[in-house]
Order: C-alpha cells, then sequence, then structure tokens
C-alpha cells in the first residue's frame, strides 16, 4: 500500500464501516501499520480567520542599514484621528514630523541623504499618544 490510497476491502472491516469520515489513509512502509484519520459524524471543522482591523501597524524601516533612502510600511484604521511619524537622533531633537493623512495601508519613503551616518529613531504618533518606535541606521 502506497500513502494517500484509499483501502475498502474485507480485509480492512473497520475502515470499511467509516470510509465516510475518512480524511486520510497512510501505510508506514517500514513497518507494514496502517494509520487512518477520520473524524465523527458530529463532528464540524471550520475555518477561522484572525483579523483585526482596529489596530495600528508600524513595520521596521527596509532596508536596514541604509545608505541614501529607506521605506517604511504602516497601517492605520478608520478610527484614527490624527498620526504623525516623529523622526529623531539618539539625542532626542527632533529632525522631522510627518503628518500621516490617509487611512490604510501607507508606505512612506524615507531620502537621508543629507544625514550623518549614525542610529535614528522613529516613532509613531496616533491620536497623541506615542503607540511604537523603532530604530533605523544611517550607514555609507
Amino acid at each position: 500500500v502506497t500513502t494517500g490510497n484509499i483501502i475498502s476491502s474485507p480485509l480492512f472491516p473497520v475502515l470499511a464501516d467509516s470510509l465516510d469520515n475518512l480524511i486520510e489513509l497512510q501505510c508506514d512502509n517500514s513497518t507494514g501499520i496502517l494509520y487512518a484519520l477520520h473524524w465523527e459524524a458530529n463532528t464540524i471543522l471550520t475555518g477561522v480567520e484572525l483579523s483585526n482591523k482596529n489596530i495600528v501597524i508600524l513595520n521596521q524601516n527596509v532596508p536596514n542599514p541604509f545608505a541614501e533612502n529607506t521605506t517604511i510600511n504602516y497601517y492605520l484604521p478608520d478610527n484614527v484621528t490624527r498620526a504623525q511619524i516623529i523622526f529623531l537622533e539618539l539625542s532626542g531633537k527632533i529632525i522631522k514630523t510627518v503628518d500621516l493623512t490617509e487611512k490604510g495601508k501607507g508606505q512612506l519613503n524615507v531620502f537621508a541623504n543629507d544625514l550623518t551616518n549614525g542610529i535614528y529613531t522613529y516613532s509613531l504618533i496616533v491620536d497623541g499618544q506615542v503607540l511604537e518606535t523603532k530604530k533605523m541606521i544611517k550607514a555609507k
């Protein structure tokens, strides 16, 4: 018997009675043992889709480290009234503030030719609260 073949035979009376509920029948060729995976008639198989459309997402910039430009992807749900990304030096000095006006998936292209090499941070501020901060590295 090869893996995946379904057998209905008087040699397998238990399987012959439960073929309606049979999901998969496998044979271990090294031992000759036959395995049957089945479920009870009253079992309900369902699919579950997990989603939280009210969550704010700030992704890590790509590439990181970067030389000239990098991209930051984010997601803003419809219930957000105001959102910004603020770029800072490690000392805490604000370099730039960008207002995010589009809801849903968004992308911010960062051009940093004038920045010196080093570590910078960017924070997503939504409705007055800092939700997430990430580091980005400017390199040659």
